[in-house]
């Protein structure tokens, strides 16, 4: 393939060529001439904008042109290969003239003028590339013509394919791709009719026999490759899968050199073990495409596909040696110890950071970084001979990241020489062609990857460009303009803009493309919303949002609503766009609200398009679930209430014990079971994972700590089992049941007190709560006889007396010390103070009386035992009573001694006295089938412990079960506030017991000067007294007379400690307190909605959507009709994945909606509109910019005419041919002020040695 026919050269005089060159060298120097000719140009002809992605380029080949007019043999290939280049290019005569007038503009205006022998000499050049491109195109474009459509009719290429075409090629061929997309659905259901048709018309036996006929080119080269007794070699598969981009790429003699070479890599490494037979696939080529392509098989299909082979054959038939390639570079790679290629690593940047310091800005990583790059690099050369489809997309991916960092093409090609030049030092000569062959490659693929990735979408990001990303966008077609923000494809390899911004830290064009993807467009005929685009290529965007660029959410969310425009009774119709935020293409649940939840911004939760997916989810199947999931909590909070506490109204005695033997069965069976069952598994699954993390040295699972639920029920279970270890029913079994005996009818014996005829009806039965009101009577009439003076206190004096009448030889100070102790500590006794020193043992407390010797039980018999014999008769009995009960009945009385007359023997021995004031027999309502104290201290010590440590299972059930405040959002709200101030309300009570204890220790060290009965001595007397005391000052509990007697003690100090204490707590550290919490409060108030959501969240997604079933998840996705439209207003149907609903009028506007009139065709790119978001400062800049260009310009012609003058005399004395333009050139370079200064001195002696002359 050759266009040297259609190459004419400009003639241009030898004038006008100096002239051209000497202009064109001035223009170099003036800045951004390539990104203004580009910009304009782009513009004018928005169809080039593909041809060139960076104004480098064009540029580049311009100033190849413009430095080549002076060598024609230059000139010719460099315009051939051009023309051969853009084969796919059509170019019109209205273009050519409208790229001529675009360049000579940009120049005058950057020069400020040039002459008319520089335009024209211009002028011919761009007249030469285009009459050449025009006809190497018409003399090739009916070939190529055919050659692409009879390979699209072959269905060669790939749905796919067609799908990357239309990302990553211009305008022209997107718009062909959808219009051939709406072609194949028509010839599809089309096709579809047909086969129906055939099927009922009973051809099913040729419909068979077309199924197994090779339908693709691929199928038919393998198929006649075989009957061509070439058999299915693996260079058959290589040569038929790289055909695609061979035939597509025709138009592109680069393109098609680069992918030749890699055919040819492919094949050679297939030719070590086969012979590789490109003349015999020349035939199975041929063979195949007149067997797909019978009917419309013509002699120009001929022509073009021989054609195509010559013009690929050469090239795949190029004897280069690469194996010897293959070997040296092994043999480089390994010809350098560690040390001295972590040297060379390193140079090749330094040569190329000294070759171009423009590089520097890219370049910022430290010296290992740079070294490891270049070892990846130079590891690419050598995997691209035995690894070449993973290097060649590793390439691909490559340019695809340095078209996003923005990184031009020019300094691709430095680097490879700064490759090489380093090289070429550390090995030998005869490796060299090798590395230089594999570079070029490499560096040819990049730069390919790197120029198609280059798209405007991408160069604003790298700009961080809000406006230029829109204005990328506008030009691109309304039906694929999602695309164009989302995808750059090049090759197999992908990217997209949006990712890339966020990785890149580019959050303004980030949020430009999102705003523009969810702004809902509307012409006439449909409408464009690309929030299905955005969720289909970019599923995890709310994970990715959430984990780089939170601050972007809310335009995220704010895209997915609508609001109308009309409000009706104060209220308005809102559609949230929810439905791929909320499930994916098969109806599951997405990761989107999830991560929404587990980013845990209450800011962010509190969104509205957030809150309506949460209480949508809520109120139609989560609500009920959660609720669900807290009946076996509930039930266990009531079975452990009446299973573990004393209710009064109730008899335990009777039925009601088999109740509270259920709820305990219930508890340990259903509660415990569960929870110990799901606990072991995540402890053993944890511990399996290892999954655990360290506390106080301890390895616990991780979830203990990540989910404070789970460590409450964890704690649950620990005390559930200790109570289920310390189970009196279960320590019951070991002894006899208890019978106990009904209640006894009192009747009279032989020696009785009852008479032996008495009506039953009225004796009454001796129950529970008769023996304990007897017991009362019995004790009051006991304190009745002791107290002498009867003013309902013993004195010292009348307790001595009690006492003494049982113990007649007790010392003082032991009489002292049991009157102390039984006033515990008060001075006197009480009624109360009397009970409780006669029930001592009834605690167990033997200790307080421990070595004194005295029994309260033996005093109290010594004053009912008048005559001091071993009994206790009726007389005795009846005359203690009375004095105390004048009035007491006989009957009462009676009952009284049959109650204490245990062996109905007529009189009351001492044991039968303590027992019936000391029962032997715990009278706790749950005796005698739930407990079994009686039978032995040990299980007596256990029940006392199983009840104290029930306390805790009580207080922890009600803990779990207040989960069910969360179902009300308010009350979510409040508890959450109140938690939040745990901690500090923590610190303070720390800080309580810290003061207490100094303050308490501080005054138990202080002299006890007042009496054994003083407020010194009772509340002050010992570490654990006075922090008792101090405590309850804190609180405000401590009694107000021990204050007065605090006040009149004789230590002047306790009062004066008692003074700091209060005042240090109560004035400073109360009120400070009290402003912390408010302060905390106010700062927690609020987010405290935003964490009840949160909350709210956690327990739909962690708790009950696990209880829904799939199918009813599946009808409610289908209740939501999401794929049907969602109407906007009255007869407007609107983008379909909306929800609808009716809210108050709060003054937002939601999403906009841009309707168009005009053409409604998805090729045509929407109207243009003003740029509103022009600041004042971008104004500025702007006009500033514009009037310093003129200055530079004004200066620059000065320069120009000043320096002419002057040139026009050196070329007078020199006989230079130079024209005043190129002395302008180098009196007047920026680069060189000092030889500015030295040459215009020279030109001043000269002038004076020409006028002696």
């Amino acid at each position: 393939m050759e266009a040297t026919s259609f190459v004419e050269l400009p003639e241009l005089e030898e004038p006008v060529l100096e002239e051209v060159l000497q202009t064109w060298e001035i223009l170099q120097r003036r800045p951004n001439v390539a990104k203004d000719f580009l910009g304009l140009l782009s513009e004018a002809l928005p169809d080039t904008l593909h041809m060139s992605k960076r104004s480098t380029t064009v540029w580049q080949i311009l100033d190849h042109l413009v430095t080549a007019l002076s060598h024609p043999n230059l000139l010719r290939p460099r315009i051939e290969f051009i023309a051969l280049r853009h084969l796919d290019v059509v170019i019109e005569a209205a273009d050519l003239e409208a790229f001529k007038t675009l360049l000579v503009d940009t120049i005058l205006a950057k020069l400020g003028g040039a002459s008319e022998a520089f335009q024209v000499g211009i002028a011919e050049l761009i007249d030469a590339v285009g009459k050449c491109m025009s006809a190497t195109r018409r003399h090739y474009a009916k070939r190529v013509r055919v050659l692409v459509t009879s390979w699209r009719a072959v269905g060669a290429e790939s749905p796919d394919k067609d799908k990357h075409l239309a990302d990553k090629q211009n305008v022209e061929t997107a718009e062909f791709a959808y219009e051939q997309e709406e072609k194949s659905e028509k010839e599809q259901v089309e096709e579809d009719l047909k086969d129906f048709e055939k099927a009922e018309k009973g051809d099913s036996k040729k419909m068979v026999a077309d199924a197994l006929v090779p339908s693709t080119f691929a199928e038919m080269a393998h198929f006649n490759a075989s009957v061509m007794g070439l058999g299915n070699p693996p260079w058959l598969s290589e040569i038929v899968n790289s055909m695609d981009a061979l035939v597509l790429n025709i138009g592109n003699i680069a393109r098609l050199q680069e992918e030749c070479d890699v055919l040819s890599l492919l094949l050679w490494r297939h030719s070590r073990s086969e012979k590789v037979d490109l003349h015999g696939f020349q035939s199975v080529l041929f063979a195949s495409l007149r067997s797909l392509l019978q009917k419309d098989w013509k002699m120009k299909h001929e022509e073009a596909w021989r054609w195509f082979w010559q013009c690929v054959e050469p090239l795949l038939d190029v004897k280069l040696p690469l194996g010897q390639y293959q070997s040296h570079l092994r043999s480089f790679m390994g010809s350098m110890d560690e040390e001295e290629a972590a040297d060379c690593r390193l140079e090749i940047f330094e040569d190329f950071i000294r070759s171009c310091p423009e590089c520097q800005d890219k370049v910022k990583v430290s010296s290992q970084r740079l070294s490891w790059l270049a070892g990846k690099i130079l590891n690419l050369l050598t995997e691209i001979f035995c690894k070449t489809h993973s290097t060649v997309r590793t390439v691909s991916a490559l340019g695809l990241v340095h078209a996003g960092m923005g990184i031009p093409e020019d300094f691709i090609g430095i680097f490879q020489e700064s490759l090489m030049g380093t090289v070429s030092k550390y090995s030998e000569e005869a490796w060299l062609p090798g590395l230089r062959w594999s570079s070029s490659l490499v560096s040819r693929m990049l730069v390919r990857t790197l120029a198609e990735g280059s798209t405007a979408v991408m160069k604003s990001i790298s700009k961080d460009s809000a406006r230029e990303l829109r204005k990328a966008a506008a030009s691109a077609p309304r039906g694929c303009r999602d695309v164009v923000l989302l995808q750059v494809q090049v090759g197999t390899e992908s990217i997209s803009p949006l990712l890339w911004a966020i990785e890149s830290g580019a959050l303004n064009t980030v949020q430009a493309i999102l705003t523009d993807l969810l702004t809902i467009r509307a012409d006439r005929a449909r409408y464009y919303y690309g929030m299905e685009a955005l969720w289909k290529r970019h599923p995890d965007i709310v994970p990715v949002l959430c984990r780089r660029a939170p601050s972007l959410l809310h335009t995220l969310l704010d895209g997915l609503i609508w609001k109308s425009s009309k409000v009706m009774q104060g209220m308005r119709r809102v559609n949230y766009y929810v439905g791929p935020l909320l499930v994916d293409e098969e109806l599951r649940l997405t990761s989107s609200i999830p991560e929404l939840v587990k980013h845990s911004d209450p800011v962010v939760i509190c969104h509205p398009c957030a809150v309506f997916v949460s209480d949508l989810l809520w109120s139609r199947i989560c609500g009920a679930a959660f609720l669900y999931s807290k009946v076996l909590f509930v039930l266990s909070l009531l079975s452990f209430i009446i299973g573990f506490q004393h209710i009064p109204s109730i008899d335990y005695d009777g039925p009601a014990r088999f109740v509270v033997m259920g709820c305990r069965l219930f508890t340990y069976a259903i509660s415990l079971g569960q929870l110990l069952a799901k606990h072991a598994y995540m402890f053993a699954s944890a511990l399996a994972a290892k999954d655990t993390r360290k506390n106080c040295c301890i390895p616990l699972p991780a979830y203990l700590t990540r989910s404070f639920k789970d460590f409450v029920e964890a704690i649950l279970v620990l005390h559930l089992l200790a109570l289920l270890c310390m189970e009196p029913v279960l320590h019951c079994l070991q002894f006899e049941p208890w019978k106990k005996c009904e209640a006894k009818q009192l009747s009279g014996n032989r020696r009785s007190i009852l008479p032996k005829k008495i009506d039953p009806t009225m004796i009454p039965v001796v129950d529970h709560d008769v023996i304990e009101a007897l017991r009362q009577k019995v004790l009051q009439a006991s304190f009745f006889m002791a107290d002498k003076d009867r003013d309902n206190i013993l004195s010292k004096s009348e307790f001595s007396l009690m006492v003494r009448r049982a113990y007649p030889d007790l010392k003082e100070a032991m009489l002292d010390k049991a009157f102390i102790l039984a006033g515990f500590g008060s001075g006197c006794i009480t009624f109360r103070s009397f009970q409780d020193t006669v029930a001592l043992q009834d605690h167990h407390d033997e200790s307080l009386l421990e070595g004194h010797h005295i029994d309260p039980l033996s005093a109290v018999w010594r004053l009912w035992n008048l005559d001091g014999d071993d009994t206790l008769s009726v007389t005795e009995f009846e005359y203690c009573i009375l004095k105390a009960f004048p009035k007491m009945k006989r009957m009462d009385l009676l009952l009284i001694l049959r109650a204490m007359d245990e062996d109905l023997s007529g009189e009351v021995a001492q044991e039968e006295f303590a027992h019936f004031l000391l029962p032997p027999v715990r009278t706790d309502p749950f005796a005698p089938v739930l407990e079994c104290c009686h039978f032995s201290q040990r299980v007596c010590d256990v029940e006392s412990w199983y009840r104290r440590v029930s306390c805790i299972p009580m207080l922890l059930y009600f803990l779990l079960t207040s989960e069910l405040i969360h179902s009300n959002i308010h009350l979510s709200c409040f508890v959450l506030l109140v938690a939040s101030l745990w901690w500090d309300m923590f610190v303070y009570c720390c800080i309580l017991a810290f003061l207490t204890a100094s303050f308490a220790s501080a005054m138990a060290c202080l002299p006890q000067t007042g009496s054994s009965f003083g407020v010194q001595f009772r509340d002050f007397r010992s570490l654990p007294s006075a922090f008792q005391s101090l405590l309850a000052v804190a609180v405000k509990t401590y009694s107000a007379n021990s204050f007065e007697e605090i006040a009149a003690a004789s230590e002047p100090l306790l009062a004066w400690f008692l003074l700091a204490f209060a005042g240090f707590w109560h004035v400073f550290l109360m009120n400070l307190m009290v402003a912390q919490l408010c302060q905390r409060f106010g700062a927690s108030f609020k987010d405290a909605l935003g964490y009840a959501r949160l909350k709210r969240g956690s327990n739909i997604f962690d708790t009950a959507l696990s209880l829904i079933s799939e199918s009813r998840w599946q009808r409610f996705i289908r209740s939501l009709n999401l794929d049907a439209p969602c109407p906007l207003d009255a007869s407007d149907p609107g983008p379909r994945g909306g929800i609808p609903t009716l809210e108050e009028f709060d003054g937002s506007s939601g999403l906009p909606v841009q309707l168009y009139g005009g053409l409604a065709s998805p090729k045509e790119p929407w109207p243009e509109l003003r740029d509103s978001e022009e600041s004042e400062l971008d104004k500025f800049e702007k006009t500033a910019s514009k009037r310093f260009d003129d200055l530079e310009r004004l200066l620059a012609d000065i320069a120009d005419k000043l320096g002419g003058r002057r040139a026009g005399l050196r070329q007078s004395l020199r006989s230079s041919p130079r024209s005043s333009v190129a002395s302008n050139v180098e009196d007047w370079s920026p680069r060189k002020r000092a030889s500015v200064r030295q040459s215009e001195v020279l030109a001043d002696s000269e002038l004076e040695e020409a006028e002696l002359q």
